[in-house]
């Protein structure tokens, strides 16, 4: 499968639970951030801290 054009995407890495990685996807058009798990505390703690910044840099259009 092709990637469209000006599309990138961000994960913040597996979770202990399915569906719990959270997602950034950045498109030409705007971003979509599906938050997943957000925890900062823990193994994965720092992951979220990458997206949170990735996000804070991001033109969101939902959430």
């Amino acid at each position: 499968m092709e990637r469209p054009s000006g599309f990138r995407g961000v994960g913040s890495g597996a979770r202990a639970r399915p569906g719990a990685t959270s997602y950034l996807i950045q498109t030409s058009e705007g971003s979509i951030l599906y938050t997943g798990d957000f925890r900062f505390h823990g193994t994965y703690g720092h992951l979220s801290e990458v997206m949170v910044d990735a996000a804070c840099d991001a033109d969101i259009e939902a959430v």
